[in-house]
């Protein structure tokens, strides 16, 4: 789980935070990688600039790579801690009952963690 400092467009040195994981890695070279970042896209929609804080205290600027209408976005990040490890989904369609988990970045509580059932 990362967190995501974002200013907004619209002046007034708006801005928010936001969380993520880490999707996938781009290995293209031995001393560069890129990262894919899930997040919420409402958290970045309007975004003029986005900052990836990993849980090493590494920080990285990000850009929105693409986003879904259901309110996911994937935000490409150059530059990544030594040590990283992308998150695995699960691979099933959840059902009526199933375990939920949440994890966030709610008014700036890094790190936030939730369960429920869905």
């Amino acid at each position: 789980v990362l967190s995501l400092a974002v200013m907004l467009d619209g002046g007034a040195n708006q801005s928010c935070a936001g969380a993520g994981f880490i999707a996938g890695v781009d290995q293209t070279s031995a001393s560069s990688r890129t990262l894919f970042v899930l997040t919420a896209n409402h958290v970045v929609d309007g975004a003029r600039s986005i900052r990836v804080i990993f849980a090493d205290g590494t920080e990285a600027n990000a850009q929105i790579a693409g986003t879904q209408p259901n309110d996911l976005a994937i935000l490409r990040a150059d530059g990544a801690p030594e040590i990283i490890v992308p998150a695995v989904l699960g691979g099933s369609s959840p059902r009526i009952g199933d375990e939920a988990y949440a994890v966030g970045n709610p008014l700036g509580l890094a790190a936030s963690f939730s369960a429920g059932v869905e």
